[in-house]
């Protein structure tokens, strides 16, 4: 297993280098996950964490959340209760949405950000 600190930062270069669909949540989810794929990392799409959380992407342990829109204080609680979840060793949040760029932990899980549009530019 690669060590997830070092898998997130390849998700997020990844998401970063890759014009990704964001015209709908759904869209950006399937977009996202094909350039996972393409990059040969296993993808695991709506993975159930708990009888209530599903996390969209998962890669080995690393969770990758992906958000269009949504208010970021209920992103971040989204993001607090898939990081007590035992089989997360790591997060990405993948977002086309301004998030702050200082966080590095989510409940003592490594935290990282995608911005979503940056492969547009």
């Amino acid at each position: 297993m690669t060590d997830p600190r070092i898998l997130a930062r390849r998700i997020v270069t990844i998401a970063l280098a890759n014009r990704i669909n964001v015209s709908t949540e759904h869209a950006a989810h399937a977009s996202l996950a094909a350039a996972l794929e393409a990059a040969q990392l296993p993808v695991a799409r709506e993975v159930r964490l708990t009888t209530a959380e599903r996390i969209d992407i998962m890669v080995e342990g690393v969770g990758v959340e992906v958000k269009i829109k949504g208010s970021r204080r209920d992103i971040y609680h989204q993001l607090e209760r898939y990081a007590a979840c035992e089989q997360i060793t790591a997060l990405v949040l993948a977002t086309a949405t301004a998030w702050p760029a200082h966080m590095a932990e989510i409940g003592g899980k490594p935290f990282f950000h995608a911005s979503l549009v940056r492969g547009w530019l």
